[in-house]
């Protein structure tokens, strides 16, 4: 894995494991899982079901990509976007996974692979000030 591989993999790891720290601490049962993707997504236990949350960590309030994990989109429930894991707080934007795989634009790069992403302005009204789940 290059250095670049490496840093995405900790940006992720810092938003997936704070946004499940927030979760508990607000009286969520969360369970960190690897079922439905490799790097690893949030799993609340509420009642009779089970809420799936897919996370996306960025530094900046930049587009979200999706290039390996389009597929997985129609496993989760919800998406939350952390912006600004490296500060000392996180900025969390949460989306309906219905809505986010509408949105999600792609192209082919030089490649030859389809790319995909949510672009910032597909996002950022969905700003919360604590993460809750219905």
């Amino acid at each position: 894995m290059d250095k670049q591989g490496k840093n995405n993999f900790i940006t992720h790891r810092i938003g997936l494991y704070k946004a499940a720290y927030d979760l508990s601490k607000n009286g969520n049962n969360v369970e960190i899982d690897t079922s439905a993707s490799k790097f690893g997504h949030i799993v609340i236990h509420k009642d009779d079901e089970d809420v799936y949350v897919m996370v996306k960590a960025l530094t900046n309030l930049d587009p979200v990509p999706f290039s390996s994990d389009f597929e997985i989109t129609s496993k989760f429930d919800y998406l939350v976007v952390c912006v600004g894991v490296y500060e000392a707080e996180v900025s969390y934007y949460k989306l309906d996974m219905q809505y986010v795989r509408k949105e999600i634009s792609s192209n082919t790069g030089k490649d030859g692979k389809i790319n995909y992403w949510l672009d910032q302005p597909k996002y950022r009204y969905y700003k919360v000030n604590s993460l809750a789940f219905p």
